[in-house]
């Protein structure tokens, strides 16, 4: 993992001797050490992905979604044995530093993409664009009722998350939680739903 100029943005790995222990625990499958990776890092790597994705058009949470994945990314692989190379705190960073590389790059993808399937439909000959927007609309409006219905912000945040692809053995680590918490939390919030469809 050479040749990646990021000392201008290089934590200070100084006075944290365990970040090394945290990685081979990681290695292993520990949930607790991913977890205190992300109390960590994660508002690092939120910096990071938005500072690469301030030339893009972006929303507000743009940013958290890209780190998010990338901290998916370093558990699903690093605990499937992917990562050999990483062994310190330094190989840490560099590994951040491209998997954030690669998923803003992913996001610009996916976002160019739903902007041209948009564009393609608005120029279609006789296609009905209004209807395509007030089904957007009401989708959107319905997702809104439904998250609504959890008041408990906890679950609203679960939900979301969810959504937007977080897995299950990931947001346990974030919230520092089991598994069997999580899964819970998303029976009550899949009943709650189901109640207000009904």
């Amino acid at each position: 993992m050479r040749g990646i100029d990021t000392e201008e943005t290089l934590p200070d790995f100084s006075c944290d001797a365990s970040v090394t222990e945290w990685i081979q625990h990681l290695k292993s499958g520990d949930h607790e050490a991913v977890s205190r990776l992300w109390e960590r890092y994660f508002g690092t790597v939120v910096a990071m992905a938005r500072k690469q994705l301030l030339s893009s058009s972006r929303k507000i949470a743009d940013e958290e979604d890209v780190a998010s994945r990338v901290f998916q990314t370093l558990w699903t692989n690093a605990s499937a044995g992917k990562f050999e190379q990483l062994q310190h705190r330094r190989d840490l960073w560099q590994l951040l530093f491209r998997i954030t590389q690669n998923k803003v790059l992913h996001h610009r993808r996916r976002m160019a993409e739903k902007r041209n399937r948009f564009l393609s439909l608005d120029a279609r000959p006789g296609l009905a664009t209004a209807s395509v927007v007030d089904v957007n609309a009401e989708l959107a409006e319905l997702l809104g009722v439904l998250l609504q219905s959890l008041e408990d912000p906890r679950l609203r945040e679960i939900a979301i998350r969810t959504m937007q692809g977080e897995t299950v053995e990931l947001q346990a680590a974030r919230c520092g939680v089991s598994e069997k918490t999580i899964r819970r939390k998303l029976n009550l919030i899949q009943k709650t739903w189901e109640h207000r469809v009904a």
